[in-house]
This record gives structure tokens, C-alpha cells and sequence, in this order.
């Protein structure tokens, strides 16, 4: 480093510029302060500039804060940091994926006969017409009448608007009843 000499007036004055490098040691762990060296007593100095790196950034401080010291961040502390973070938000969405995911409905099958996976009208007068049509050999006459029945009770109710809506029958209740009498 060579000093730069200006001549002004009969004076001679230097300017120096001093740069440090600070490199840790390979198995030092942790954040370490890096404290600025001061300056001993009796110097005279007009201009005194303590500057950092701070990412790509030249980052000015001022005396007080210099003596204090600047932090030095360990990659290896940033890296596990963000591996913690990334893990954390993959626990994460496994729990909200276990949560909201939709839970298949426990559905009994008897015969190649399922009850429907959505319980509307439709789909338990669907549910009640194919009992009639491919199981009605299972049930006795009196059931049969009264499956006919249900399924027009069911019709009446819900598709004619004769019935205020809410006052139907229990569909999960009537698929529950014939799947029994089926079973």
C-alpha cells in the first residue's frame, strides 16, 4: 500500500487507507462481533470512516458503533436456519393435508348394493328404485309394497312441492332401513 502525498502551502500530508479482512476459522460455530480496532490517544486525525460489507452493500458507521462492533452472520447458522424453516413448512402442510383432505365415507356394500356416497333425495330414491329392480327378491311381499311406498313417499315430498322443504323423511335413516332389509 503506497501513501498518497499532497503538498499544500508548505505542508505535507498523508492520506492512508487501511482495509482489513476478517476470515473465521473453519470450525468456529456461531455469530461472531467484529470490533473495530481504535484509534490511540494523541493521533490527530481530521476524517476517520468506518465502512463494512453488508451483503454487496458498503454500509457506513458511525465511532460509537464501530466500537461497539458489527456482527458477523455464519452461513452454516443461515443454512440450517432455512433447512428448520423449510421443514417446518412441510410439517405443515402434511397436517393441513391430513386435516382437509376429504375422508372417504364409510360405505357398506352388500351384494355389489353401496349406499350413496352423497345422501340426497335423489341419489336415495336412485339407491331405493335399484333395490327394487335388482334386490327385490330378498325381501318379502309386505316389504316390497312398503319400499314402492317409501319411494313415492320420498317423490312427494321432496319433488312434488307439496311439502314445506325440511318436513321430508329422514333419508339417511331410510337408506339405513333398507340396506338392512337388503343386508
Amino acid at each position: 500500500m503506497r501513501p498518497q502525498v499532497r503538498k499544500e502551502l508548505g505542508k505535507t500530508q498523508a492520506d492512508r487507507g487501511w482495509q482489513i479482512t476478517y476470515k473465521r476459522k473453519k470450525d468456529l460455530r456461531g455469530d461472531v462481533v467484529l470490533k473495530f480496532p481504535a484509534l490511540k490517544s494523541g493521533i490527530m486525525t481530521t476524517n476517520v470512516e468506518y465502512k463494512h460489507y453488508q451483503d454487496a452493500d458498503l454500509v457506513a458507521l458511525d465511532a460509537k458503533q464501530a466500537l461497539a462492533g458489527v456482527t458477523l452472520r455464519n452461513g452454516a447458522s443461515s443454512a440450517a436456519r432455512n433447512i428448520g424453516l423449510a421443514a417446518g413448512a412441510i410439517v405443515l402442510a402434511a397436517i393441513a393435508f391430513v386435516f382437509f383432505r376429504k375422508r372417504p365415507q364409510h360405505t357398506k356394500i352388500v351384494g355389489g348394493l353401496a349406499v350413496p356416497d352423497q345422501i340426497t333425495p335423489f341419489s336415495v330414491v336412485a339407491f331405493l328404485r335399484r333395490i327394487q329392480r335388482e334386490h327385490a327378491a330378498r325381501l318379502d311381499e309386505g316389504s316390497r309394497t312398503a319400499l314402492g311406498t317409501q319411494i313415492r313417499e320420498i317423490e312427494s315430498a321432496f319433488f312434488s312441492g307439496a311439502t314445506p322443504a325440511g318436513h321430508g323423511p329422514d333419508l339417511e335413516a331410510v337408506t339405513r332401513k333398507w340396506m338392512q332389509a337388503v343386508g
